[in-house]
């Protein structure tokens, strides 16, 4: 995760500052382009500077700063980004005295680089506070989108670390909407699909809306986690929902992960049903091993009503499946006669 907000600071230093919604500007007119969300969700200065800040310039926000160098901003956000504390080698003092000032309402940020400053060099212990200081910010970041679960605010605002996307769940069957959330599209945007989304010509990029008929609310959420945090924790009841919303966004670590559970946990109850999801989305390493689970009991799966439900694709390749261990058993046991015959003489 840190390696992904990194590469989405750094991007303004190639000339591309798409994506940003905040120029921070300094009274010598240097500017940089930062996200609002992830400044919001970690540090108590930008997140009030914000909240009293309504000046747009070229569709972004304006923050003007006048009482900070653009030095001390920068290797602050650039640890707010990416948990990495790296300062110049003619780094001078008063601007490591202005970051404690800053972080002055973030008591364990203010008490990392006080004691940095303190000691004037980083040290074991600033190094540990450091590693738990984004995990802990971006889950907080991350529980703000479970909230949003059908409480959802429209505009951007620091209630929701100013989420600028609205995703909606609709019913399958009749494209009613069963749940909203509200969401943040610097991390979403990990998912290439959702980024192909948010192409300037696709009508999401305007509306802010995007709208899915074949995933669940359970399944979205824990790949939103991810997303936001990069961890994977999928319980097995949701692995196969999970497993079809990664899929969709084309996630392959965290889709392996759910596939895995999901094959681990294939039963006679479930077999059917979870071919039919796997055949459907062309998940051959699932749909293989239901079809074995239905091959090995064949007796009690041709007296269930939904297994005459199945495609005929799927039915076939059972059957021939079945015809073929069938005469592999039977090859198996003629063998044999044929040993006992022949040791008998």
């Amino acid at each position: 995760m840190n390696n992904f907000l990194k590469v989405q600071l750094e991007k303004q230093a190639l000339g591309d500052i798409q994506g940003y919604d905040t120029v921070l500007k300094f009274t010598d007119n240097r500017v940089l382009y930062v996200h609002r969300c992830v400044l919001a969700a970690r540090s108590a200065y930008f997140s009030n500077i914000f909240k009293e800040s309504n000046t747009q310039e070229d569709g972004k926000l304006l923050i003007e700063i006048s009482n900070y160098h653009l030095e001390s901003i920068q290797i602050l956000i650039s640890f707010l980004y990416t948990d990495n504390i790296s300062f110049p080698d003619n780094m001078y003092e008063h601007y490591l005295q202005e970051i404690v000032e800053i972080c002055g309402m973030d008591h364990r940020k203010h008490e990392i680089f006080a004691d940095i400053y303190n000691r004037k060099k980083l040290y074991m212990d600033s190094s540990a506070s450091v590693i738990y200081e984004i995990e802990e910010d971006l889950i907080e970041l991350y529980q703000s989108v479970e909230h949003s679960v059908d409480n959802i605010i429209e505009e951007l605002c620091h209630n929701n670390f100013y989420a600028d996307v609205t995703i909606q769940i609709l019913d399958p069957h009749t494209n009613d909407i069963m749940h909203q959330l509200r969401v943040h599209k610097l991390f979403i945007a990990r998912s290439t699909y959702i980024e192909a989304v948010f192409a300037p010509n696709m009508e999401e990029s305007t509306t802010g809306v995007m709208k899915f008929n074949e995933v669940s609310l359970k399944g979205i959420l824990c790949v939103l986690r991810y997303l936001y945090t990069n961890k994977i924790d999928i319980p097995i009841e949701i692995a196969i929902e999970v497993f079809i919303c990664s899929h969709l966004f084309q996630l392959n670590e965290i889709s392996q992960h759910a596939k895995r559970i999901v094959i681990e946990n294939i039963t006679i109850d479930n077999a059917l049903d979870i071919a039919i999801i796997a055949d459907m989305y062309n998940e051959h390493g699932i749909k293989n091993h239901c079809i074995k689970k239905v091959v090995d009991h064949y007796d009690e799966f041709s007296k269930l009503s939904h297994f005459h439900g199945l495609s005929e694709p799927i039915k076939t390749e059972i059957h021939d499946k079945y015809v073929y261990q069938l005469k592999k058993k039977s090859k198996q046991i003629k063998t044999k006669n044929r040993k006992q015959d022949e040791n008998s003489k």
